[in-house]
């Protein structure tokens, strides 16, 4: 059988509070005496029940059900920037070890990239897609995988996840999501998928404000990853149109060295129009061996820029106007209204 059943208690100690029973008869033989024989014995079979129903309920009786089956669920990367043999050998190790699986236990495959998709539910099937052509893979967002995975995981049976991945996220916080699945007991085995580029330039991401006044100019941080010294230029791009960062050279693209490990660029860019704003940037490296990967050159980001603040002062027969140029001489936008 696939599933058991069990009987535990979840404060056994309690029981011990049963003892008190030994001297309650003791005191009803003697406190009943005036009772006939049958009505006294009646009595204290009473109390002894209840006594007994009070101690058996504090010690918090629980009958429990026991699953002997056992789902994995794959999350499977499939960015780009893995090379072709190993994500092959990954699913060539996958697919072996699903085959010697029990005829209970489900698998499910979560596949992971720009987004996290659903390739196969929870079931008895054994069979891994090689693609999804769904998923461009030009980012990794592992930490979305997991999540899924958690969302999809059943209820009635065990669960592990299994992340075939070479750990390196664009998006998200892999961490984070990790100890929401220890927190829900559920164990995470990573297949690691290990290479290594000689030189390969891996944007990370922009961070930018998620708000602004209009008016305000937005500083944008561009946060690089490299292998190596690598030369090159930046290149942003707001709402799909070019942003020149170098006014006052020919090119709109500013020119970068990035130092081998993590790099952080910074940008000023000013903003006027209200709404959402879209930031696209994107590294060129001048020497195309430097960086064998491009799809992975690339990050976005949104900034919303709201209208100007401003004052409004209200007062009663013009006592308020010189709280109002006070505020208008330092800048601030002031309306006056009166209190009728």
């Amino acid at each position: 059988m696939s599933d058991a059943y069990s009987f535990y208690l979840g404060q056994p100690w309690w029981l011990l509070a049963g003892i008190v029973i030994v001297p309650m008869i003791w005191l009803a033989r003697r406190s009943l005496a005036s009772l006939g024989g049958g009505r006294r014995i009646a009595a204290i079979v009473v109390r002894v029940v209840v006594v007994l129903l009070l101690v058996v309920l504090l010690a918090k009786p629980m009958l429990v059900q026991k699953s002997r089956r056992t789902t994995v669920i794959a999350v499977v990367d499939r960015s780009q920037s893995i090379p072709a043999d190993r994500a092959e050998a990954a699913l060539d190790y996958l697919t072996k070890a699903v085959a010697r699986k029990d005829a209970q236990n489900q698998l499910a495959v979560v596949d992971v990239a720009e987004s996290a998709r659903i390739s196969m539910l929870p079931s008895n099937d054994a069979v891994i897609r090689r693609r999804n052509t769904l998923l461009t893979g030009g980012q990794s967002r592992l930490a979305d995988g997991i999540q899924m995975a958690m969302a999809i995981a059943p209820p009635d049976t065990a669960v592990r996840i299994v992340l075939a991945s070479e750990g390196n996220e664009t998006e998200g916080d892999l961490r984070e999501a990790a100890m929401t699945a220890a927190a829900n007991r559920i164990p995470i085995d990573v297949i690691p998928l290990r290479y290594r580029y000689g030189n390969e330039v891996l944007f990370r991401r922009i961070a930018a404000p998620p708000r602004i006044r209009s008016g305000q100019t937005i500083p944008l941080r561009f946060i690089l990853d490299s292998t190596g010294d690598v030369r090159g230029k930046l290149m942003l791009s707001l709402n799909g149109k070019p942003v020149d960062l170098t006014p006052d050279g020919p090119e709109i693209a500013v020119p970068v060295e990035l130092k081998a490990g993590t790099n952080v660029k910074t940008v000023s860019v000013p903003v006027a129009g209200r709404g959402l704003h879209d930031f696209e940037a994107v590294f060129l490296a001048d020497d195309p061996k430097q960086d064998r990967i491009a799809e992975n050159n690339r990050a976005e980001t949104m900034t919303y820029v709201a209208g100007p603040g401003f004052v409004r002062v209200y007062d009663v027969d013009g006592a308020g106007q010189g709280v109002a140029r006070a505020l208008q001489e330092a800048g601030i936008n002031t309306i006056r209204g009166e209190v009728s």
